[in-house]
C-alpha cells in the first residue's frame, strides 16, 4: 500500500471535540437551538397528552351516559323487558352515583371551560 491510501490513526489527528475549542458564538447558537429543540418537544409531548385526557373523559362521558339509559331504561320499562337482575342493577347505581366519577369530571369540566 502506498502512503496516500493509508488510513491516518485517530492518534495523531487534532478532532478539536471539547467544548473549550468551540468559539463562544458558536456555543451560543448550539444551546439557543437546543432550547429551541427542547421548548418544541414540551410542547408537542403537552399537546398528545391533552388530546389523550381528552379522549379518555370524552370515553367516561359517554360509558357514564350508555350507564343511565340503561339505569333509566330498567326502571320506566315493565319488568318483563329488563335484562340485569337487582344485583347488576345495584352496581350500575354505584358507579353511576359515585362521587369520584362526577367530581373527576366536574373537576375537568371546570379546569377547561
Amino acid at each position: 500500500m502506498t502512503k496516500s491510501s493509508e488510513v491516518p490513526s485517530l492518534d495523531n489527528m487534532d478532532l478539536h471535540l471539547t467544548s473549550e475549542h468551540i468559539p463562544q458564538e458558536e456555543l451560543n447558537d448550539l444551546n439557543k437551538n437546543d432550547n429551541v429543540t427542547n421548548i418544541k418537544r414540551t410542547e408537542s409531548l403537552q399537546k398528545i397528552y391533552g388530546i389523550g385526557i381528552n379522549w379518555i373523559v370524552r370515553s367516561i362521558i359517554v360509558i357514564i351516559i350508555f350507564i343511565f339509559v340503561v339505569v333509566t331504561w330498567h326502571h320506566l320499562t315493565p319488568e318483563s323487558w329488563h335484562w340485569l337482575d337487582d344485583t347488576d342493577l345495584s352496581k350500575l347505581h354505584s358507579v353511576l352515583f359515585s362521587g369520584a366519577v362526577v367530581s373527576a369530571i366536574t373537576m375537568h369540566l371546570n379546569k377547561n371551560l
